[in-house]
């Protein structure tokens, strides 16, 4: 009687295990472990202008980072620069945000990619006159109510400082990854 159960037991096991390293293999081979929580290629090449106004094309930066707040590294083909994704917690929940950095680690340009801030308030992280406080910026920003150069946005303070933590967790990667790019 256990012959007739451990025989079919062990062929299920030996197929699942089959296939889960097939899929595994596949899942890794194709990259859908690094884009899928990040951005296609589409979506760089819609926003790359903005982010990095030199560069040419943003392609997937393969570097081991343990920190759930980096969706994604992209190199410049072109040898402008980078762009880093990050999320960060505003007002309204997760906010994502590319940013460009220069070779030298200058911004270049950053864009809200997702945020649910207030309409009318703290949307305006997302806007021009905000995001150009930014550029040229190469080392970690703060905003006035800090000490720091950057006036963020009145009544959008917790819209305000997610931004900017986003854009030092740029700088801060950055830093780890320079040497490689």
């Amino acid at each position: 009687m256990y012959k007739e159960i451990i025989k079919p037991t062990l062929v299920l096991i030996i197929i699942a295990a089959i296939i889960s390293g097939i899929l595994a293999f596949t899942y890794n081979a194709a990259g859908i472990g690094e884009l899928g929580k990040g951005l296609s290629q589409e979506e760089l090449d819609k926003n790359i202008k903005e982010v990095l106004p030199k560069g040419t094309k943003l392609k997937y930066f393969d570097f081991a980072l343990e920190d759930a707040s980096v969706l994604g590294i992209y190199n410049d083909e072109g040898g402008a620069g980078c762009a880093i994704h990050v999320v960060t917690k505003g007002y309204g929940g997760e906010m994502k945000v590319l940013i460009g950095l220069d070779k030298d680690g200058a911004v270049t340009g950053a864009k809200v990619l997702e945020s649910q801030e207030t309409p009318g308030l703290g949307t305006k992280i997302s806007e021009k006159p905000f995001l150009d406080k930014y550029l040229g910026k190469k080392a970690e920003v703060k905003l006035t109510k800090d000490g720091g150069e950057i006036e963020g946005i009145a009544g959008a303070t917790i819209s305000s400082n997610a931004f900017t933590k986003a854009v030092n967790k740029a700088f801060e990667v950055f830093n780890k990854v320079k040497g490689d790019l």
